[in-house]
């Protein structure tokens, strides 16, 4: 799961910018840490933005997350019509924290599989990660093949790289500090 510093770091690679329909939609689908509607409403605050309403937030409680997200979405006109597009920008920033996780052996290839399988499976089964599941099948490949479910993998972000650098004009897609 993602934390808060992760879309600081983000913000700062031109990946998104950050906004309550980030931190809404991802807390909401499980992208975010709850704690990330209390670091950014207090970040907001700190930097004098919005506060009456940044404030309100900070004196609700997580625990009623229900009760605060509709809070957000009544405070800060949440747009559903972008839900789409920040949800493919959370995953790629999630599975991108999960690669670099993997590429400096802070995780065994075993663990890695297993960790984009749970992410698949519980994200509703994404047709476009297919390639690199290891347990659906891909024409032409040998099912679970190592080597196939990395270079796949490497790919799909690659790809959705191509997308944001499309959406944003111009971002990194690379974030040093998205593994810590």
């Amino acid at each position: 799961m993602l934390l808060y510093k992760d879309l600081v770091d983000a913000e700062k690679n031109n990946i998104i910018k950050l906004n309550w329909d980030i931190i809404y939609f991802g807390v909401k689908c499980h992208y975010l840490e709850n704690q990330s509607i209390i670091d950014f409403a207090t970040a907001n605050v700190a930097n004098n933005i919005d506060e009456a309403n940044n404030l309100a937030l900070l004196i609700e409680s997580v625990d009623h997350l229900d009760n605060t997200l509709i809070e957000i979405a009544t405070r800060f006109k949440i747009q559903t019509s972008i839900k789409k597009n920040i949800l493919r920008k959370l995953r790629y920033l999630s599975l991108k924290k999960l690669s670099n996780q993997f590429e400096k052996g802070k995780i065994s290839f075993t663990e890695f599989s297993k960790l984009l399988t749970t992410f698949y499976d519980d994200h509703n089964y994404p047709v476009d990660m297919i390639p690199f599941i290891s347990y659906m099948p891909v024409d032409g490949s040998v099912i679970g093949g190592e080597n196939n479910i990395i270079d796949n993998f490497k790919l799909f972000l690659n790809q959705e790289c191509e997308w944001i650098n499309g959406d944003n004009v111009i971002s990194e897609c690379e974030i040093e500090n998205l593994d810590d």
